[in-house]
């Protein structure tokens, strides 16, 4: 591990530990843990199957994105793709991380390499840009939560830079732009060359999404919304099993500045900073400390689910390459004999 490597997860340690044993000190256990017994594990329980259809949405999206991209990936295949990337989401740091994840399972069968990176940029900004739209549209909708002025022009600020960064990465002006008074100005030979090359075909397959159909985005934005409405739906299912009277409207802004502070590389597995967030959020609405932690921590157990099942499908998969492996080397090695014969 290298030294900057080192230093990230240090501080990433520092935020996680250093919030969650702040929390600690405000927050007796032993309400924490009364909080936990008292849920009605049934919501639970729902709250977990709803994860098929969010898992399910996400392969539809990605399918309409590759499908403009050209490749051969089957919802099946994009599904479990889903799955082995929330596996390594656990032990990567960071989003970006499980984007190389993601990047490289795409590309793998194909070799289009450039083409799976401008599919998990698109569905990345789809997934944010939807994430900032239904957080402004609950937040406008809950009365209380309307009297806070600060959260509806962070969402309009963050709307105005999704618009933005849409023109400047997917549309195919701004790539030609790029191409022609940024690339074209380098050498056309040696590692420089080679690498402009690589940038080239990145910057003219994200342009491409530029020609997506009416139909194509309405698809993608349209499941995207629908993966995030269940997903609200599912943390209510949690808030219900813990007697907590929280509206749709009330948990989907909340929803939304929480996964966008989760976003940020800050800490491991949103330790700390998701239960902080949940604390200073709830609060509002009446919510106790431990209720709101108790929350937090149902929604992580919650979110376990699709990684073991990753995980699950991966060894799958290693001791399949593994046994086909010895499969191809020996019978190899047991027909040449009769070959020659």
């Amino acid at each position: 591990m290298t030294t900057r490597k080192l230093l990230i997860w240090t501080l990433k340690i520092a935020v996680s530990g250093g919030i969650t044993a702040y929390i600690l000190t405000k927050l007796p256990l032993d309400d924490l843990a009364a909080s936990i017994r008292s849920a009605d594990f049934r919501y639970f329980l729902v709250a977990v199957l709803l994860l098929l259809p969010v898992m399910l949405l996400s392969a539809a999206q990605l399918g309409i994105l590759t499908r403009r991209q050209e490749m051969a990936h089957s919802i099946p295949d994009l599904f479990r793709i889903n799955l082995v990337t929330e596996f390594y989401r656990l032990f990567l740091p960071g989003s970006l991380a499980t984007g190389v994840v993601r990047w490289h399972r795409l590309a793998r069968p194909e070799k289009k390499n450039a083409q799976a990176l401008a599919v998990v940029a698109y569905n990345r900004w789809v997934e944010l840009a939807g994430t900032v739209i239904l957080g402004l549209a609950f937040w406008a909708a809950d009365p209380l939560a309307r009297t806070n002025r600060l959260v509806p022009l962070v969402f309009a600020g963050l709307i105005a830079c999704f618009a933005v960064l849409r023109l400047l990465l997917f549309t195919k002006a701004a790539g030609q732009f790029f191409l022609s008074v940024v690339l074209g100005r380098l050498p056309a030979e040696g590692w420089i060359g080679g690498s402009c090359k690589r940038i080239a075909k990145v910057v003219r397959a994200c342009g491409d999404f530029e020609g997506l159909s009416r139909t194509g985005q309405i698809g993608v934005m349209g499941t995207s919304i629908a993966r995030h409405l269940v997903g609200v739906v599912s943390i209510v299912l949690l808030a219900r099993s813990l007697g907590l009277d929280l509206s749709v409207a009330n948990v989907g802004w909340v929803r939304s500045v929480v996964l966008l502070v989760l976003f940020l590389p800050i800490s491991i597995s949103g330790f700390g900073v998701r239960e902080g967030s949940f604390l200073i959020l709830l609060e509002p609405y009446g919510v106790a400390n431990a209720d709101a932690v108790a929350l937090s921590l149902l929604l992580f157990a919650r979110n376990l689910f699709t990684p073991i099942l990753g995980g699950f499908l991966e060894a799958r998969n290693l001791f399949r390459s593994g046994d086909g492996t010895r499969a191809r080397e020996v019978p190899g090695e047991e027909e040449s004999p009769a070959k020659s014969s």
